[in-house]
C-alpha cells in the first residue's frame, strides 16, 4: 500500500514579497495518518518537524524570520510497504526589496 500524500506551498522557484512571506505556509496530508510520526522535514538543511504542527494526518509548517534569499524545504515521509519514501521539495526566494522606478520626461518641454 502506498501513501497518498497532498501537498501545498508556494509555486517552485516563486519569488516571494513581504506579503506572500507573513501567510506563507506548507500543508502536506497523507490518508494514512499514523505515517506522519515518520515525517522529517528539513529547512535549509536544518531539521524543523519539531516547529511544525501535526494532526490527524495533516502536517503544517510555518516558517518565521524569513531572511532574504534563496531557501529549501524537503519534507520525506516513509511508507510501510516500500523500500523507498515519499519526498516533497520547495524552492523559493524572499525578496522584500522595492522594485525602483525612474520616471523621466520628454526630452523637450511638453505643449
Amino acid at each position: 500500500m502506498l501513501a497518498e500524500v497532498a501537498t501545498t506551498g508556494p509555486p517552485q522557484e516563486a519569488f516571494l514579497g513581504p506579503a506572500a512571506t507573513e501567510d506563507l505556509q506548507f500543508r502536506i496530508e497523507s490518508d494514512l495518518p499514523s505515517l506522519m510520526e515518520t515525517a522529517t522535514l528539513d529547512y535549509d538543511g536544518g531539521d524543523v518537524v519539531s516547529e511544525a504542527f501535526v494532526s490527524d494526518g495533516v502536517l503544517t509548517y510555518r516558517p518565521r524570520d524569513l531572511e532574504e534569499g534563496t531557501h529549501t524545504l524537503d519534507f520525506t515521509l516513509d511508507q510501510p510497504f516500500v523500500p523507498w519514501p515519499v519526498r516533497r521539495s520547495w524552492t523559493f526566494t524572499v525578496d522584500r526589496t522595492r522594485p525602483r522606478v525612474e520616471l523621466t520626461g520628454p526630452p523637450r518641454p511638453a505643449v
